[in-house]
C-alpha cells in the first residue's frame, strides 16, 4: 500500500539521522524515531519516486552508515515483496562509520539480496574508482536508492534515476542547496535520456 511505501521510505531516511541525534538509550532512540516519523520532509519527492519505482525492475541500493542498515532492511524487504530485483552496494570495510560487508551479513541482508563493493572505500561513492562488478549493478539498475549526504554530494550530477534519502548534517548542503541541518530529504533525480543517447 502507499502507506507502507511511505513508512518504509521514511524509516530509511530516519535511519540516516540516528547518529546525528546522539541517542544514548533504547528508550531515547525510540522517542526520537517517533518524533521523526511525524516530521515533514524538507524535500519530499515521495510521489515522484513511487512512479519511477512502479516501472523499475532492478534496484541498486547504496548503503551508508552501519547503524542504520536495520532500517534499510525494512525498505529492501518491501522492494523484494514488490517483485523488484535488488542488489546492494556496501563498503568492504568499515570506513568513517560506513556500513561494511560484515555489518550487512550480520543483519541478514546477504541472504535476501546480491551484495557488491566499490573496491575502493571512500566517504561517498566515486564512480570512477568503482570496480567493474559494482559499475555493472549501478549501470543496469532502473533505479538507484542512495543513502546519506556524502553519496548525494558525489552522485547528484550523475545521469541516472536516483532517489536520494538523507539527513542534512553539513554546512555545504546548507550553503549550496538551501537546506538546513537536521532536514530530512527524499529527492528524486532523473536520468537525462538525451545525455544517455548522445
Amino acid at each position: 500500500s502507499n502507506d507502507r511505501y511511505e513508512t518504509c521510505m521514511r524509516l530509511a531516511c530516519i535511519g540516516n539521522a540516528i547518529d546525528y541525534t546522539k541517542a544514548k538509550t533504547e528508550e531515547e532512540l525510540y522517542r526520537i524515531v517517533q518524533e521523526l516519523m511525524v516530521r515533514k520532509f524538507s524535500v519530499s519527492n515521495l510521489y515522484a519516486c513511487s512512479l519511477v519505482l512502479k516501472k523499475a525492475t532492478t534496484i541498486f541500493y547504496l548503503l551508508d552508515q552501519s547503524g542504520e542498515i536495520v532500517f534499510d532492511k525494512l525498505l529492501i524487504k518491501y522492494l523484494l515483496q514488490m517483485g523488484k530485483k535488488v542488489s546492494i552496494g556496501v563498503g568492504e570495510k568499515s570506513f568513517f562509520l560506513r556500513a561494511s560487508f560484515d555489518d550487512v551479513l550480520q543483519v541478514g541482508l546477504g541472504e535476501i539480496a546480491t551484495l557488491t563493493t566499490p573496491l575502493k572505500d571512500n566517504v561517498g561513492i566515486c564512480l570512477n574508482s568503482c570496480g567493474d562488478k559494482f559499475r555493472y549493478y549501478y549501470d543496469h539498475a532502473d533505479l538507484v536508492i542512495s543513502k546519506g549526504q556524502n553519496n548525494f554530494l558525489c552522485l547528484n550530477q550523475a545521469n541516472k534515476n536516483i532517489a536520494f534519502l538523507f539527513c542534512v548534517k553539513c554546512h555545504a548542503l546548507e550553503k549550496n542547496y538551501k537546506m538546513k541541518k537536521r532536514d530530512l530529504v527524499l529527492k528524486m533525480h532523473y536520468e537525462d535520456k538525451k545525455r544517455t543517447n548522445s
